[in-house]
């Protein structure tokens, strides 16, 4: 398990990808150089209680965490409503990560906001030459969230929606289940 830190983290950018989801770049070395896939920070908020926070992605030469985080109440609003040189108080690495030494290949399979930890996931398959897969639904396309930043990874992706306007019709779980039933009518894939 990784070293827990406690410190004062800069926020370097937010970045908004629709009304109601942001993404957060803080800096945090000491986290950014421990964390792995699947774990998480404790993020101060003015006055409301820390909130736990997936990490998106790290960049260790940077020193650079990255959170993405869903606007639904006060605290949330505000977080991401802060500007960049705002002191955020990070907890973290909490949680046990993933350690993916020795997979040959990877699926991921996440919805919603549920994709920004996921996508650290892909990170380190793509930095350790690993063979994987996301699979991402959401209700619709419009929801939808870092198509163009998991296809930059270079990973194959499968994106469903609730309402039939990506690539599958339904959930995450429904097009896992397509590439699956494909995957077993070729098979040696």
């Amino acid at each position: 398990m990784s070293k827990v830190h406690e410190l004062q983290a800069p926020l370097h950018a937010v970045i908004f990808l629709n009304e109601t989801t942001a993404i957060l770049e803080l800096y945090a070395p000491e986290i950014a150089d421990s964390a792995q896939p699947g774990q998480f920070v404790n993020l101060s908020c003015d006055r409301f209680l820390k909130r736990p926070i997936g990490i998106m992605s790290v960049d260790q030469s940077s020193g650079c965490i990255t959170l993405g985080v869903q606007i639904k109440g006060e605290g949330t609003r505000w977080i991401s409503q802060q500007k960049p040189g705002t002191i955020f108080s990070v907890l973290g690495p909490l949680g046990h990560g993933f350690n993916l030494d020795g997979f040959k290949r990877v699926i991921t399979v996440g919805g919603g906001t549920g994709v920004f930890p996921l996508y650290f996931v892909q990170q380190i398959c793509r930095e350790k030459e690993i063979d994987s897969i996301a699979v991402c639904g959401f209700r619709s396309k419009e929801d939808s969230i870092l198509r163009h930043e998991y296809a930059m990874l270079g990973c194959q992706t499968c994106f469903a929606s609730e309402c039939g306007d990506l690539t599958v019709n339904g959930r995450a779980a429904d097009a896992l289940r397509l590439l699956l039933d494909s995957a077993v009518q070729e098979p040696g894939t």
